[in-house]
């Protein structure tokens, strides 16, 4: 491979993203937002990276949630973290 044809490949990062929430949490989306309206929460240089963040993210949210099973803060957070994905910087669907 040539050094021109790598450079694409070093320009790729990641985004750690949210879909959008409901307004009324107690029902659910019909149908999941095209990626362009999801909310980038942080960006990555490394898809690993941002799969390790969303990790840690969701295992303290849940760590939160058993110390105290009553916190709802902590609970949206985490079944808004559960939804939560890694997306790379060239993903067709962000164009969209």
């Amino acid at each position: 491979m040539k050094f021109r044809h790598a450079l694409p490949l070093l320009a790729i990062g990641w985004y750690l993203m949210l879909p959008p929430q409901p307004l009324d949490p107690s029902s659910a989306l019909s149908t999941i937002p095209s990626l362009n309206h999801w909310q980038t929460i942080r960006s990555f240089d490394t898809a690993t990276a941002c799969e390790n963040a969303l990790t840690i993210t969701v295992q303290n949210l849940k760590k939160q949630m058993d110390v105290n099973p009553t916190n709802a803060a902590a609970a949206g957070k985490y079944g808004i973290a559960a939804d939560a994905q890694c997306i790379a910087s060239d993903d067709p669907r962000l164009k969209n």
